[in-house]
């Protein structure tokens, strides 16, 4: 018989975790918290260390046909080249004017940050 209780993995696996994440906007929330705080402290790892870097961009198309940009910083971080995600941007066409107006003015608000 099928129960009509919602499915908690947590439980299944023995693990009590409460009910912090219950909530979808909750989740959706914290990861916008946490990845603004990683940008920040990437962008000022690059502006206090002098790292060079480089950009990294990749053209994508997803699951629901929209166009997308995704934008990557690479730099040596501990003698190590390391790749990250700094950020992603929907597209309204698949055109190079369109790709370099979405990186340059998401560069311009990161180059402000690098500059300032």
């Amino acid at each position: 018989m099928l129960s009509t209780q919602p499915l908690n993995p947590s439980q299944l696996n023995g693990a009590e975790m409460g009910s912090l994440l219950y909530s979808v906007v909750t989740c959706q929330d914290i990861v916008k918290h946490v990845s603004s705080e990683m940008k920040e402290a990437l962008i000022s790892y690059i502006r206090t260390s002098g790292s060079k870097f480089s950009i990294m961009i990749d053209e994508s198309t997803s699951v629901s046909a929209k166009c997308c940009l995704i934008i990557y910083i690479r730099l040596v971080f501990e003698d190590e080249v390391t790749n990250y995600f700094l950020d992603f941007v929907e597209l309204e066409e698949k055109d190079g004017k369109v790709l370099r107006s979405a990186l340059s003015s998401r560069w311009q608000t990161v180059d402000c940050q690098l500059i300032c």
